[in-house]
């Protein structure tokens, strides 16, 4: 699912938020936010339709950035890493979402997931060095963040800063 805000100019900013209850919070603020689109990503489906989105967006020459914002957690991590290995358009690691999470407490749990080394080593190779050790420490202690810890007013002025960041 993907609310459009049409916007002039050859390149499209497209943030994915893996799960609904985000989705949902920041589809009302769409055009405040400066993005082309919001994405739905609903976990791995997002992989088999995101080379679509030139298309789908209306904008099909023109050139296209997503941002992914998913949970920090290994599953979400490995999404974004095989996104970003094999997606025909720019995937980049919406870094304020995830440095939003660190003001928030982690949560327990998904002990079940693999640990994706690799994909860990690119996440924090992507974010301030002053947080990578407290990302680090919250997987490997079997921590995580879901996307729903951070308010709606939290991912709006995520949004907002990952396109003044990453422009």
């Amino acid at each position: 699912m993907m609310p459009f805000h049409p916007l002039a100019g050859s390149v499209h900013h497209h943030p994915i938020a893996e799960n609904k209850a985000p989705w949902m919070a920041l589809a009302p603020h769409l055009a405040e936010t400066g993005f082309t689109s919001l994405v739905l990503g609903y976990g791995w489906k997002i992989s088999a339709s995101i080379d679509a989105l030139p298309m789908q967006s209306g904008y099909p020459c023109d050139t296209h950035v997503a941002w992914y914002f998913g949970d920090f957690d290994w599953e979400g991590l490995r999404i974004w890493h095989e996104l970003r290995a094999h997606a025909a358009v720019d995937v980049r690691l919406a870094v304020p979402f995830y440095a939003a999470f660190l003001a928030h407490p982690a949560s327990i749990g998904k002990d079940a997931q693999a640990p994706a080394p690799e994909a860990l080593d690119a996440f924090l190779a992507a974010m301030p060095d002053a947080t990578r050790a407290r990302f680090r420490e919250t997987l490997v202690t079997g921590h995580y963040y879901p996307q729903e810890a951070l308010t709606a007013s939290e991912l709006l002025a995520c949004c907002k800063e990952t396109l003044s960041d990453g422009t």
